[in-house]
């Protein structure tokens, strides 16, 4: 047996075990690679499984990661990592997150939320979402952020959502459901279903989530579910450049040019810290929407 084990302080690793009766038996297990032996002297977060109560009263868990010298009492800036999937979820492990641990190192807390629509809680907790595939997410994910407000860890004015794939999905929601974050990394998510369902390759999936009925049956269902359709209602005070990625460039263009009528000019960005998938710092400032939005024009 050759176990792949990670934990929030050791990178992926092979051991070998001779039976699988010994695999919990971690003195049985015989270390076989050492890939990343600098680690160790990496100055880390400490991480924890931790749970909350939704807006419906469900649990709801997911993954906080304190900033490296964390003192109980003082409050931090807050990123809210969503995973991809959305029927996926975050563990303890090795860096998740989307490198959450630069975050950390940085002075940031990270929450990484298994909103409905995640594994590993059950399948009702994976299929909540279906049919209206953005609200139970929304408001587990909220809920998270209030919960470590309330616990005294997070600063309130400080703090910012980033995602890729599904988890760029509920981060174009937030940002045209709430003001909350002062910026926001969208990859790879959705602004218009009807769009993406029409170019993308797993048509069926998208069919499922939405309601299960075609697009051009009920386009009101996959337009009502789209972030785009409240576009208006996006008056955050930062603002990411890469609002509304999509996957592919049609999209991407797409939400580009209805982000150039929003309020982007008062975007509190460092852009010299923006990179693909990463969140900038929470400073600095944004001159024009065209700045803030590259190729597009108000």
């Amino acid at each position: 047996m050759l176990p792949n084990y990670a934990d929030p302080r050791t990178p992926p690793t092979l051991f070998t075990v001779a039976t699988i009766d010994q695999i919990p038996v971690r003195a049985s297990w015989r270390q076989l690679t050492d890939a990343n032996p600098q680690a160790r002297g990496f100055a880390l977060g400490d991480e924890e499984e931790i749970s909350w109560k939704s807006t419906d009263g469900k649990t709801v868990g997911g993954i906080l990661i304190k900033p490296v010298g964390y003192h109980p009492g003082t409050r931090y800036p807050l990123i809210v990592a969503i995973h991809g999937g959305p029927a996926s979820a975050d563990v303890l492990g090795f860096n998740g997150g989307y490198g959450a641990q630069t975050y950390a190192g940085a002075g940031y807390a990270v929450l990484m939320p298994n909103y409905r629509g995640s594994t590993n809680y059950g399948e009702q907790h994976k299929t909540d979402i279906v049919g209206n595939y953005f609200q139970k997410g929304y408001e587990d994910i909220m809920t998270g952020v209030d919960h470590l407000i309330s616990q005294g860890i997070v600063d309130s004015t400080k703090m910012g959502v980033l995602g890729w794939s599904a988890g760029g999905h509920w981060s174009n929601w937030i940002l045209t459901h709430t003001n909350r974050f002062k910026a926001i990394s969208t990859g790879a998510g959705t602004s218009n279903w009807i769009s993406m369902y029409a170019e993308s390759d797993v048509q069926r999936n998208r069919q499922f989530y939405l309601g299960n009925r075609l697009p051009y049956d009920d386009f009101d269902a996959y337009w009502n579910q789209s972030p785009l359709k409240y576009i208006k209602n996006a008056s955050n005070t930062g603002l990411y450049p890469e609002f509304m990625k999509a996957e592919n460039d049609m999209l991407a263009a797409e939400g580009y040019i209805r982000t150039g009528n929003i309020a982007a000019a008062a975007a509190k960005v460092d852009l010299s810290r923006v990179g693909n998938g990463s969140l900038p710092a929470l400073t600095g400032a944004v001159t024009s929407a065209t700045e803030a939005v590259p190729g597009c024009t108000s």
